[in-house]
């Protein structure tokens, strides 16, 4: 996993995540999609970056977002 590797190599802890092309969220409801459209809102979304599924959960992050101890 490309994040995984990333956050390895940067001496951050190493945390799974099934990476898709691109996170977007939707500037009104502020859902995080895969998709450029919000089927919700019918709004173009606001793209993120790199990013897929946190472990364990359904909610999109971002691979910047892993790792962080903040």
């Amino acid at each position: 996993m490309w994040a995984s590797r990333v956050g390895a190599e940067q001496g951050r802890s190493v945390v799974a995540v099934d990476v898709v092309s691109v996170v977007y969220e939707c500037p009104g409801c502020e859902e995080r999609l895969v998709e450029r459209r919000c089927p919700e809102c019918n709004v173009f979304c606001r793209r993120l970056g790199p990013g897929g599924r946190g472990p364990g959960y359904d909610e999109r992050v971002l691979v910047d977002e892993l790792g962080s101890d903040a």
